[in-house]
């Protein structure tokens, strides 16, 4: 070791930059909770509980909605749907019963969008399979057109956009 001096202050300068972010962390994760408990205090407990559950499931779909539609390629945007319907379906277990519309109308566009790329690649007992859940999900809104082709035009719609940004890169 050449510079053992220089050696011990990188080494405790990097352990005293982690320490301050670890603290750091922990400080807003605290300063959080509490700003979390503090804004609730004017409800009741069961009606805090309830926003919090609403507000939680409202973030979650809005983020995998989300996600979904960043994904690079068609490929990891086919592969996202394929992760986000699972989480979709156990938030909709978990989900306070006036939010399930919501949640079944995102699950019915991410089966057309999936049947709509099974379809693409010749998958056709996978594409069939998305699209009935899709129309089974619409049906149950209340939607009175649920074919094939009002299916197609929904996910046409939903991966338009996609389809828009891999032709510019």
């Amino acid at each position: 070791m050449k510079f053992p001096l220089v050696t011990s202050f990188c080494i405790a300068s990097a352990i005293f930059a982690g320490s301050a972010y670890l603290a750091d962390r922990a400080a807003l994760r605290i300063g959080y909770r509490h700003s979390e408990s503090v804004a609730f205090n004017s409800l009741g407990k069961r009606q805090a509980n309830e926003l919090q559950a609403v507000l939680r499931t409202l973030t979650f779909l809005n983020e995998s909605h989300l996600v979904t539609k960043l994904e690079p390629s068609a490929g990891d945007y086919h592969s996202a749907l394929e992760r986000n319907i699972p989480a979709l379906q156990k938030l909709r277990d978990q989900a306070p019963k006036r939010l399930r519309p919501l949640i079944d109308l995102q699950l019915a566009v991410d089966y057309a969008e999936m049947a709509q790329f099974e379809q693409e690649v010749n998958h056709l007992e996978e594409a069939s399979k998305a699209r009935q859940s899709a129309q089974g999900l619409l049906r149950s809104l209340g939607w009175k057109d649920v074919s094939a082709d009002a299916l197609n035009s929904l996910a046409v719609q939903e991966i338009q956009p996609l389809r828009i940004s891999e032709h510019k890169q």
